[in-house]
């Protein structure tokens, strides 16, 4: 069976999207079974894959395709059209595209992976254009796909709000820990090394995302001020993400910005956080919520709707800055037991990848 996997639209390895694709050909590669398949994607993340030790691979099943855009438009005319034409060249069984977007006049079958649908409900997170461009795209793109992927009931939820589709074209399938990040070995003497290296301070709080309007920075940087003011701690925000739309910074007294850390690096940084902090507006899912849980940190995170179906401690708030500075102050005091008895199970990638595959080849052309 021949399957085609489309990251064109994945151009930065540092974006949750990317995270997901990785972590899915890290699976696939190691055990393909009878899919034969092919990876489209952009010259921008292939250092990545390379570092990730997924291309080249050593399968003679898999097969990447790399292109190269002059500009965004260029990668949208491409995938909307050029694509299809090889699409239909290479006569794929099925094709499956990874991040919200897929080739909306292609004919075969298609699954498409939806990781959220923020631009609905935040469209202010978003450039004019980019609304335009997912408005149109991403509602031409589910009524393309015949089989769409969402990792939590919340995501489910919104497209059959936004989008009146059938819940039996929706398939819940969460996500994982990112092994990438988890299955790395580092010495004690290394992470000393490392925290020397980006600058790491010995008391921080910890927020991990792209610095844009939606993930509510401006939040982050008056609860610092007013933490600091209030308890005359010795402690800094360490900030870890890439500069997004409208990024600004007006107040940067007391944080730290690293940016494209690579994997060992974020470990060691989740590794020595006092507590994660994540006032997000809004989220399909979450993922260094996910992460931080699986490092044992404290976890105080907004009241978005996903955030219930990621989250096993008792920090779930409202955007109201005293009440997170009195839930900080208790936590690294220990007099709040910020834990549950309750336990979130995350489903390993390997699980995934099996419903997957079982997916793809409900499609065989033999069936």
């Amino acid at each position: 069976m021949k399957i085609a996997i489309n990251l064109l639209s994945i151009q930065s390895p540092y974006s949750g999207a990317a995270v997901y694709a990785f972590n899915i050909l890290n699976q696939l590669l190691k055990n393909c079974g009878d899919l034969n398949i092919s990876i489209f994607c952009q010259d921008a993340i292939k250092s990545k894959l390379t570092e990730l030790k997924l291309y080249p691979s050593n399968s003679a099943k898999i097969k990447f395709c790399f292109f190269e855009f002059q500009s965004i438009y260029h990668r949208i005319f491409f995938e909307q059209y050029k694509f299809i034409k090889i699409l239909n060249s290479e006569k794929f069984d099925i094709l499956h595209s990874f991040s919200n977007i897929c080739p909306i006049h292609y004919k075969k079958p298609q699954i498409l992976t939806l990781h959220d649908i923020i631009f609905q409900k935040y469209p202010t997170r978003y450039t004019f254009a980019k609304k335009i461009y997912y408005s149109y795209f991403i509602k031409k793109s589910i009524s393309a796909a015949n089989k769409i992927l969402v990792p939590t009931q919340t995501t489910a939820d919104d497209l059959i709000e936004y989008y009146n589709i059938e819940k039996n074209k929706i398939i819940i399938i969460p996500y994982s820990i990112n092994f990438f990040l988890t299955n790395i070995q580092i010495s004690e003497l290394k992470k000393e090394d490392i925290k020397k290296k980006i600058g790491l301070p010995n008391n921080y709080f910890l927020f991990v995302g792209a610095l844009e309007p939606g993930k509510n920075i401006n939040f982050l940087i008056k609860l610092m001020n007013e933490f600091i003011e209030k308890y005359s701690a010795d402690y800094k925000i360490v900030i870890v993400g890439n500069k997004g739309w409208k990024y600004k910074l007006a107040d940067k007294k007391y944080i730290v910005l690293l940016e494209k850390l690579n994997y060992e690096e974020l470990k060691v940084v989740y590794e020595n956080a006092k507590i994660l902090l994540y006032p997000s507006l809004y989220e399909g899912v979450g993922l260094p919520v996910i992460e931080a849980q699986y490092f044992q940190i404290p976890v105080i995170c907004s009241d978005y709707p996903a955030a219930k179906e990621i989250i096993n401690c008792k920090n779930i708030l409202p955007l109201d800055i005293n009440a997170w500075l009195i839930r900080i102050n208790a936590i690294i005091k220990n007099e709040f037991d910020w834990k549950t008895n309750e336990t979130i199970q995350y489903e390993y990638w390997s699980e995934y990848c099996e419903k997957l595959k079982n997916i793809y080849l409900s499609y065989s052309s033999n069936t």
